[in-house]
């Protein structure tokens, strides 16, 4: 997958995410859930704008290891979480898929 079809599938899933948002706005979801969506929501803006400025093998090495260090984490804030979501949800996107190797 080419920086051109990374850059399509992030725009894509910021539009989902910013209408998770939407959505739980308009239906009183839980605090919980409007922070975890507006939360991937800004994970994606900030990963366009690394698309726009960083070699795309860049930014999937960088994600990628930020994903590993979110999946080891023992305790995970709800930003945590978010910002785990969407980095697989990024890395599927561009048809790759973590191994996570268990810690002892």
């Amino acid at each position: 997958m080419g920086l051109e079809d990374a850059i399509a599938a992030v725009k894509r899933l910021k539009a989902l995410a910013k209408a998770e948002v939407l959505e739980s706005e308009a239906f009183g979801l839980s605090e919980q859930q409007i922070t975890f969506a507006k939360e991937r929501h800004r994970y994606y803006s900030t990963l366009l704008n690394r698309l726009e400025s960083e070699s795309l093998e860049d930014v999937i090495s960088s994600v990628e290891e930020e994903a590993k260090e979110l999946w080891h984490k023992q305790t995970k804030t709800i930003t945590d979480k978010a910002r785990l979501v969407a980095a697989e949800s990024f890395l599927r996107a561009i048809g790759l898929e973590l191994e996570y190797e268990e810690t002892q």
